[in-house]
């Protein structure tokens, strides 16, 4: 089970980028959704339910350039998360509660990492 999290734009704004200022790449982003990810995924982690804890320390987030992304590795995370109503399991929506608690602070993280990039090219 993964939850993504993906800015719309992102990959058009990174390429203008590097076109108005070379040097600019990838992985300047990539660190930024890493952090993005890892903050994710401590929510999540907060919010899953617990019995032993497997489920919860299981919560890990990653990057890809443009995406944040948030996953579990236990194999019973998706029916703990989405729910299993023909085995009485209801959905916990961990994952969800995440990401709707990140969203709004999203836009201004990534405007403040972007511009902290732009400023250390000396382009502002």
């Amino acid at each position: 089970m993964v939850t993504k999290v993906k800015v719309t734009g992102l990959q058009e704004l990174q390429r203008d980028l590097r076109a108005t200022a070379e040097g600019l790449d990838g992985d300047d982003l990539s660190r930024v959704m890493g952090d993005i990810a890892d903050d994710t995924a401590r929510l999540a982690a907060s919010f899953a339910p617990r019995r032993t804890g497997r489920l919860a320390a299981s919560v890990k987030g990653g990057q890809i350039k443009t995406k944040a992304v948030v996953g579990a590795s236990v194999p019973y995370a998706a029916p703990i998360n989405y729910g299993w109503p023909r085995r009485g399991v209801a959905a916990s929506r961990f994952m969800q509660r995440a990401d709707e608690a990140m969203k709004p602070t999203l836009p201004t993280r990534l405007e403040q990492a972007i511009n902290r990039l732009i400023s250390a090219r000396g382009l502002s």
